[in-house]
């Protein structure tokens, strides 16, 4: 997991060949595994992947992983939390107005709004 991680952080071809071997549905199912750590890779996995361009973020968004972010963000530890929403506020830097819209259908302004009140000065940026 760590390796695709570190892999997914380069540029965008990089990103593609992991996102077109299949990983976006193994990420989907890690992102419910019982251990927190595995929990909390998948999602920065997934916000490199974000941060990558309009098609990989569209890619992510029809493996439905969207809805599991927002669950993640909305209920997870803080650092699982952190994670989740650096995913979802890639995929609202990249994307485009109907990637937005699917994220704020799927309820991610309120959990981003809850993060508002933490005293981490960060996440409070990556919220706002």
């Amino acid at each position: 997991l760590r390796t695709v991680g570190n892999i997914v952080t380069g540029d965008d071809c990089q990103t593609q060949v992991i996102v077109s071997n299949g990983a976006l549905y193994t990420l989907l199912a890690l992102l419910s595994h019982e251990r927190k750590g595995i929990r909390k890779e998948a999602c920065w996995t997934i916000s490199n992947i974000t941060a990558g361009n309009k098609e990989q973020i569209e890619e992510v968004i029809q493996a439905n992983i969207i809805p599991i972010l927002v669950q993640l963000l909305d209920r997870e530890e803080f650092d699982i939390k952190k994670e989740a929403a650096w995913a979802i506020s890639n995929a609202t830097s990249g994307g485009t107005p109907d990637h937005i819209k699917t994220l704020v259908q799927h309820g991610c302004i309120k959990p981003f709004c809850d993060l508002l009140n933490q005293t981490d000065v960060r996440i409070i940026q990556v919220a706002l």
